[in-house]
C-alpha cells in the first residue's frame, strides 16, 4: 500500500467516525449522491482591507473527493435536518486529491 492508498483510508475512517451521513445534490443533474460530511458550523473568517479588519462566521461542510467529487456553487448539502446550498470553495481546502471543504449558508 502506497502512501496515497493509506492517506485516503484514513480520511475514509475519519469521516465515518466523525462525520454525518448527508445527501449531495449537484446543481445541474439534480441526482443525489449519499455521502459522509463534516459540518463546521463555528467556522470564523477575518478579512484584512486596507482600512479596516472584519470578522465573521461561516459554516464549512468537508467531503470526501472520492464520494462526490469537487462541489461547485449552488449544489447542495443535507445533513442532520439541514439543507445548504454551496457559495464556494473554503480558502483552506487542502490540495491532497482526498478531502475538499466549501463555505455554505
Amino acid at each position: 500500500m502506497n502512501f496515497n492508498e493509506v492517506a485516503q483510508k484514513s480520511a475514509e475512517i475519519c469521516f465515518k467516525r466523525l462525520g454525518s451521513t448527508a445527501i449531495y445534490t449537484p446543481d445541474d443533474t439534480g441526482i443525489p449522491v449519499d455521502c459522509t460530511v463534516i459540518v463546521d458550523r463555528d467556522r470564523t473568517v477575518f478579512t484584512d482591507g486596507f482600512e479596516s479588519h472584519v470578522s465573521g462566521e461561516i459554516i464549512v461542510i468537508a467531503s470526501l473527493i472520492s464520494e462526490i467529487g469537487e462541489p461547485k456553487k449552488r449544489d447542495t448539502f443535507t445533513a442532520d435536518g439541514t439543507t445548504w446550498r454551496v457559495e464556494g470553495r473554503s480558502p483552506d481546502t487542502p490540495d491532497d486529491g482526498i478531502e475538499t471543504r466549501v463555505i455554505v449558508k
